[in-house]
């Protein structure tokens, strides 16, 4: 089940598309962009996916 999803720019420039999905177990887990900066992390019956959709480095 898709809760939402969000967009997140990161400081290198890049842009992921991130979905929130329910779940019916615990999970604890992050999502890091490629130049290393953590895109979100959680701890609990949720789990997120990113997806790259812009990939422009400005570093």
């Amino acid at each position: 089940m898709v809760l939402n999803n969000f967009i997140h720019n990161c400081t290198c420039g890049r842009k992921w598309e991130v979905v929130k999905r329910k779940l019916i177990i615990r999970d604890n887990d992050s999502e890091v962009c490629k130049c290393g900066e953590t895109i979100i992390s959680w701890n609990g019956a949720v789990m997120y996916i990113a997806k790259l959709i812009s990939n422009e480095e400005t570093k």
